[in-house]
């Protein structure tokens, strides 16, 4: 098969990560594959899935628009470039994909267009555009049961042939489970310190307010517990603010970091605070280094913390739950051991890398199987 995966940019995130991989199982299983950028190619040094792209010697086409008003020209450029080199399928990832990957793929002629959800984002002008470019397209992908149910709340698939298909992000659990701690004195930390660990961005999808407040009552509880931020964005002059406030000054931003497994493995427990996610990849980066998560009630949480979600999932909000979540495996790290274990065998079990490629290829199959012509491309 000749596949066009389309994402909005490849800064390394969770569905950057998971088109990659995909990308890079496809062409193993000896398929034609090209990844499409909308944005601008990612600079250093935040250019390490596109480096395995090129190590693959996969081709990376990037339309240099970072920005909505440029949208006309990246539509324009991609429909051209879809045109001049049709693919069989095309695949878009994120919602900014969605809308114009689907366009482009309609007006060069591309028959088998699929979609990707991959957050539950409630917002309601994105819902209105992605449930007009959803009708264009001949099955949509999304990342989690929980998303599925949120495509289906909001009508964004009525006018598929067909329900969601559920896909869960894979992971090559090898390379999380092998990596070594970082020491936390690198960074003024005490070597012995209790790191409830934070990775994302600083978003207010992520509910950092949350985890401020929740952070707080722990802190105050346990004299050896350290909160720890990986990442950036449009909050990080505030959480800078927050963090100092919190007791004994026991609280640290470390910014972007190109590699988080040293991190997660350093670390007592992940935390994530978030109002709405899809399947955060982070959850299932934690578990395959064998670390115990305390999660909001999110898309997705269920099916990745499924062995043991009473202990690590607390509903939507409820900060002091949070904080006693946390003050629990921190108390009883024989507590947390085990459940890190059992975090980490559930990856291993039920999100498989090998069967996420399988499934994407089984689907495109199956589509191509049911177009009149088999595909636009060539080269099958």
């Amino acid at each position: 098969m000749r596949i066009d995966l389309i994402i909005t940019e490849l800064n390394t995130g969770g569905a950057e990560r998971c088109l990659t991989e995909l990308a890079l199982g496809l062409h193993a299983r000896g398929h034609r594959v090209r990844v499409i950028s909308l944005g601008p190619p990612p600079l250093k040094p935040r250019d390490g899935l596109l480096k395995r792209l090129h190590e693959a010697k996969i081709p990376f086409e990037s339309l240099e628009s970072g920005s909505i008003w440029l949208a006309p020209f990246a539509l324009n450029r991609l429909s051209r470039m879809i045109r001049r080199d049709p693919p069989d399928v095309v695949q878009t990832f994120l919602f900014h994909a969605n809308v114009l990957g689907t366009i482009a793929a309609k007006i060069a002629k591309v028959e088998i267009c699929i979609g990707g959800v991959r957050v539950a984002d409630p917002t309601p002008w994105r819902l209105r555009i992605e449930r007009w470019a959803v009708a264009k397209m001949q099955a949509i992908v999304c990342v989690s049961q929980a998303v599925a149910e949120f495509v289906q709340q909001n009508r964004l698939c009525t006018a598929t042939k067909r329900p969601p298909v559920v896909i869960p992000n894979g992971i090559d659990i090898a390379r999380w489970e092998t990596t070594y701690p970082i020491d936390w004195r690198r960074h003024d930390i005490p070597s012995d310190a209790k790191v409830i660990l934070f990775v994302g961005r600083l978003d207010p999808q992520k509910g950092l307010e949350r985890l401020f407040a929740a952070a707080e009552q722990v802190l105050q509880a346990d004299p050896n517990a350290w909160l720890v931020m990986i990442g950036d964005g449009p909050l990080r002059d505030q959480c800078n603010t927050e963090l100092e406030k919190l007791p004994g000054q026991r609280a640290r931003r470390i910014g972007w970091q190109a590699e988080i497994a040293p991190y997660l493995h350093a670390c007592q427990l992940l935390v994530l605070t978030s109002h709405y996610e899809g399947m955060p990849n982070v959850v299932l980066e934690a578990m395959a280094c064998g670390k115990p998560v305390v999660c909001n009630e999110v898309e997705g949480a269920a099916e990745l913390l499924a062995a043991n979600l009473q202990l690590q999932c607390v509903p939507q909000g409820d900060v002091s739950g949070t904080a006693k979540a946390i003050i629990t495996f921190l108390a009883d790290p024989e507590l947390a051991s085990r459940i890190g274990a059992e975090n980490r065998n559930h990856v291993a079990s039920h999100f498989s890398l090998t069967e996420m490629v399988q499934r994407y290829e089984q689907l495109y199959l199956e589509q191509l199987s049911q177009s009149p012509t088999g595909g636009s491309g060539s080269d099958r």
